[in-house]
């Protein structure tokens, strides 16, 4: 039975509105939510975790932590999509205060953003591309481009889910013999809300 040295922390999802608890910044492939507590009274190897399941099933979910020692801790709260990727996080600190639900509320930092990617006045004689996209951590991200794309000498490609911060953007376009006709390069930062870019090929 614990003392009266532990409190419980009362975390109430409700989706596109304010609970005891919110959060705020919720990315809309989110399906749970994973709740962290470390701190006083918390041994290291052993945080306080916690995660909430099918959240688009539900308008309102509401978890109760309880039995969490008395003291400054740090929540940690992450957004996860289907395959448990973290979309978006953040790290509060609080104060537990014994014998009460305690609350706060937290707003999430999106670790992702979209990127909408406009190529215009394309050669005639494009048959193929390849986008490639270099992140500051060296990661990658390629995309290929056939005619088949192509609609009126333009092509946009919408890009979801790339790594907030500055990229390095390099569009390259071939013959149908493979050669490369043209390379053009942009550095643009991704924020957290969509960005958008052009690369105009006359």
């Amino acid at each position: 039975t614990p003392s009266s040295n532990y409190g419980s922390l009362g975390i109430s999802f409700q989706l596109n509105s304010k609970a005891n608890f919110s959060i705020k910044e919720i990315p809309i492939e989110t399906e749970s939510f994973e709740i962290k507590i470390t701190g006083i009274g918390i041994p290291e190897k052993e945080p306080i975790i916690k995660k909430s399941e099918n959240i688009k099933n539900n308008k309102i979910i509401t978890l109760f932590i309880n039995n969490i020692p008395e003291g400054n801790k740090e929540i940690e709260v992450k957004a996860l999509d289907k395959d448990n990727n973290i979309l978006a996080s953040k790290i509060e600190k609080l104060e537990i205060k014994a014998n009460e639900i305690n609350k706060i509320t937290i707003e999430l930092e999106k670790l992702f953003g979209n990127l909408d990617l406009t190529l215009d006045s394309l050669p005639t004689n494009f048959e193929t591309g390849e986008i490639t996209i270099l992140s500051k951590d060296q990661s990658i991200t390629t995309l290929k481009l056939t005619k088949e794309n192509l609609a009126n000498s333009s092509i946009t490609k919408k890009i979801d889910k790339l790594p907030l911060g500055l990229k390095e953007i390099k569009v390259q376009i071939f013959d149908k013999e493979g050669k490369l006709i043209s390379e053009l390069k942009s550095r643009i930062e991704i924020e957290k809300c969509k960005t958008s870019t052009y690369f105009n090929f006359c």
